[in-house]
């Protein structure tokens, strides 16, 4: 059993008597189904990109809140999905998630909430488990005007690779640094989202180490109460260890929201997709594609 599967069920032990004595809300229950282009990577000794594949695939999470008092809530949400490529079997995978939080209401000046949250993973392929994840963190919400506000954010965690099955010196210590800038026009028919971000990994095999600086930025207007268009770009640049290979990645898409009724939305969208290596096997780019429904219970 892995570090994740572990986090996994101690994070369910510690909180039973907590949320059995919590008044709380209904469980949200959220599923999903998609397919896209999307990069896989493969799990060999050299670490190699397929680049972008053709994929499909769904899950489905549950979340519940409780109020533990007036200024804090206990959020906890578990979930299980599914990622498959039609022409690249090895990058399958099927993952278990679970996500508590605590978040705390502030009121001193710009200062709104403060979270500490924990992520669990464990992933599966279609032989055996690839790697179990577990990561922990905390988030401080400000309101620094009336629609804009901004989440900084650290994250630590650690990853646990099935050396025996895939490939070895791809254990990992992770380090991230991160701030969400959100703001929305007075109608709210306009939105933005921004994120500039710092990654570190530090893997037991140097050649897996690296440092990443990101960039990821939502837009979206609200063409009436139902349908809303979405930009979507990202960007990185991730240089790894002892120069052993720089990657940069570039990735825009335009699509729409379309909220078909209540709680079921259809989502779709096209844009492009380039990443520039100093591997030959990792550069590669293309169009990317996809259609998702979400539909809530």
């Amino acid at each position: 059993m892995g570090t994740a599967s572990v986090l996994f069920l101690a994070t369910a032990g510690l909180l039973v008597g907590t949320l059995e004595a919590a008044p709380a809300d209904p469980w949200q229950f959220v599923g999903t189904a998609y397919t896209d282009i999307r990069s896989a990577s493969s799990d060999d000794d050299d670490g190699s990109n397929r680049g972008l594949e053709p994929s499909y695939g769904g899950g489905i999470s549950a979340s519940r809140t409780f109020e533990l008092d007036e200024d804090r809530v206990l959020g906890l949400s578990f979930g299980t999905s599914a990622e498959r490529f039609y022409d690249a079997p090895e990058s399958n995978r099927l993952l278990f998630d679970a996500d508590p939080y605590l978040a705390i209401k502030l009121d001193h000046g710009m200062l709104r909430e403060l979270r500490f949250f924990g992520e669990a993973t464990h992933a599966l392929d279609d032989h055996d488990w690839v790697f179990s994840r577990g990561r922990a963190g905390s988030a401080l919400r400000l309101q620094l005007a009336p629609r804009n506000t901004l989440q900084l954010r650290v994250r630590g965690g650690y990853r646990e690779q099935n050396d025996a099955d895939t490939f070895r010196g791809y254990d990992q210590g992770e380090f991230l640094l991160d701030g969400t800038y959100n703001w929305r026009s007075e109608d709210s028919v306009n939105r933005i989202t921004a994120i500039p971000y710092y990654e570190r990994r530090d893997a037991e095999a140097s050649k897996y180490s690296y440092d990443e600086f990101g960039f990821r930025f939502i837009g979206r207007h609200n063409l009436d109460e139902k349908v809303s268009l979405v930009l979507r770009a990202n960007t990185f640049a991730r240089d790894y260890d002892n120069g052993l290979r720089e990657d940069d990645r570039l990735r825009v898409t335009v699509g729409s929201d379309w909220d078909v009724r209540e709680k079921t939305t259809i989502g779709a969208f096209a844009g492009y997709e380039r990443n520039w290596s100093t591997r030959e096997d990792a550069d590669y780019g293309g169009p990317v594609v996809g259609i998702a429904l979400t539909q809530g219970f």
